[in-house]
């Protein structure tokens, strides 16, 4: 066997080579500067070629911004990729930064709030132009808040008591279409009929069509529901049990017994006043013998309730 030795360059992550010919068949690049917006004429890199040497540095493995070095070592003969050093990054989000609104309650307690427009265009629009959603299906759109630790000087404590932001997502097939940064004391909750309108709003801009609304505890709100009733949406909550429910629940008779998730539950729909309204919502429940330590809600029927 004969081995002859090359002086000729070889990159570890070729596969980077197919992933710039994607980005530019899907106009990507196009669709940034649309909603993004266009740098300094004497700028090197456009925010584009700033996003997209980010998202290729994590497609390596990459963690932390010094790795772009490492990438650009490894690019370093195909130099229309265009990856920009690490401090290219960092002084080109600092102009991206969007000033934080800060709302100050009766009580004194102070609600951080900060949103881009843009990038919140550019989730959905992504979705769109990679034909993972359309504008043909109805979809189930789902709300929820997470809590992301950190160390930052303008985190707060959360409802944990670690210190975080705590934003909130709004996401189609488990894929984010719209976010709204917070700080870890703001919940959920907070102002949420004017998020969830925003979502909506930025899906039938773009032609998505929302025929649900799914989400947890958080969104178990007067005003949240009489919003989703208001445009028509059917909405999935986890409700949070009370008094009335628990009564209801324990009289009613008419409970079904099927399996859900590999475990026999009882399961029951029901119509109840809800948020001191006279108008009747729909209840979905099911329950199922508590076991071990009973809580003072257990102790009446030995049941445990959940309750949509």
């Amino acid at each position: 066997m004969q081995v002859q030795v090359k002086a000729s360059f070889y990159q570890s992550f070729g596969g980077i080579n197919f992933m710039e010919e994607y980005y530019r068949r899907m106009g990507i690049e196009n669709l940034l500067t649309e909603h993004v917006g266009l740098r300094s004429l004497l700028a090197v890199y456009s925010y584009s070629d700033i996003i997209k040497s980010l998202y290729y540095m994590f497609a390596i493995g990459g963690d932390v911004l010094d790795d772009l070095n490492t990438l650009n070592k490894q690019v370093q003969d195909r130099p229309q990729l265009n990856i920009c050093s690490p401090d290219t990054v960092e002084y080109a989000f600092k102009e991206l930064v969007k000033p934080t609104v800060v709302h100050t309650t009766g009580k004194g307690v102070k609600h951080q709030i900060n949103e881009h427009t843009g990038f919140n265009k550019i989730l959905a629009a992504l979705c769109l132009r990679g034909k993972i959603l359309n504008t043909t299906d109805v979809y189930t759109m789902d709300y929820d808040g997470h809590i992301t630790e950190n160390s930052k000087a303008d985190n707060a404590v959360n409802y944990k008591g670690t210190e975080s932001y705590y934003p909130v997502i709004a996401s189609i097939n488990k894929l984010p279409i719209y976010m709204q940064n917070r700080n870890g004391n703001t919940p959920e909750s907070y102002q949420q009929p004017d998020v969830i309108n925003k979502s909506f709003g930025q899906c039938e801009s773009l032609g998505i069509k929302v025929g649900k609304f799914r989400t947890d505890a958080c969104c178990y709100e007067k005003k949240t529901v009489e919003f989703l009733e208001s445009k028509l949406i059917k909405y999935y909550i986890r409700a949070e049990m009370n008094a009335g429910l628990r009564i209801a629940l324990e009289d009613e008779t008419e409970w079904q017994t099927v399996e859900l998730g590999y475990k026999k539950v009882d399961v029951c729909s029901i119509q109840e006043k809800l948020f001191g309204s006279d108008e009747y919502r729909r209840v979905v429940a099911y329950r199922y013998k508590a076991k071990g330590q009973l809580t003072i809600d257990d102790v009446g029927t030995g049941y445990r309730y959940y309750v949509l």
